[in-house]
């Protein structure tokens, strides 16, 4: 379980990523829940940042403002 308070599974949260979640508000409102004790979102901005795709210079995209790291 990567999230006790909403139920989310690792392969929960691969599918939602797969699906182009970007945000993890999109993985909670793809699987039904909300962000409640906030302890999974970092944990869930990782895994979405681990698969977005490098930029034109090779750098990985930061999904939550669209900037390269």
């Amino acid at each position: 379980m990567l999230c006790l308070c909403n139920g989310l599974s690792d392969r929960q949260v691969a599918q939602c990523i797969r699906e182009g979640a970007a945000r993890p508000r999109d993985i909670y409102a793809a699987c039904g829940g909300r962000a409640q004790c906030g302890t999974c979102t970092r944990l869930l901005l990782r895994l979405l940042r681990a698969s977005a795709p490098p930029d034109v210079h090779g750098h990985q995209e930061h999904q939550e403002t669209g900037h390269a790291r």
